[in-house]
């Protein structure tokens, strides 16, 4: 999914949720929409890291170029991987989610992080490239293992 949604869709659901719990701070609420946006900065590493990609703009345009090759991909047939994006493995939001247990902010964050990989989700299923993402970091370390 673009960026700009999970900037509108994090705020609209900020807006809900606040209207749900009024009694939550708006620094928890900026850390949902903060989380719901910059979990995306995966992608910028794998950009830099792996093609030396490091102007942001850059690192931008070539993560769209990789979103359109994907879906190309899969009209052709078969869906290629993706990058390996690690703040969007189950692995890394449950760690998060303890760490939210015990010190709030992380719960938040949490919170931000878990709608953004539903947003995903969404647009995955939605345009039928559900098969192009790595979830889980155990599966990704038994192909470097292997």
């Amino acid at each position: 999914m673009l960026p700009r949604w999970h900037i509108i869709f994090g705020f609209a659901f900020c807006i809900i949720f606040k209207i749900i719990s009024p009694d939550t701070q708006y620094l928890s609420l900026f850390l949902i929409w903060f989380a719901s946006i910059f979990i995306d900065f995966d992608h910028y590493l794998s950009a830099g890291i792996k093609y030396g990609k490091w102007n942001p703009f850059h690192a931008i345009q070539h993560n769209y170029d990789l979103r359109e090759q994907i879906i190309d991909s899969k009209k052709e047939g078969a869906c290629k991987k993706g990058d390996f994006h690690i703040f969007h493995t189950l692995e890394s939001h449950i760690i998060i989610g303890i760490i939210g247990l015990f010190f709030t902010p992380f719960f938040f964050v949490f919170i931000g992080m878990t709608l953004h990989s539903i947003l995903d989700l969404i647009w995955m299923v939605r345009h039928d490239v559900l098969d192009s993402r790595e979830f889980f970091l155990i599966n990704k370390l038994r192909t470097f293992i292997l």
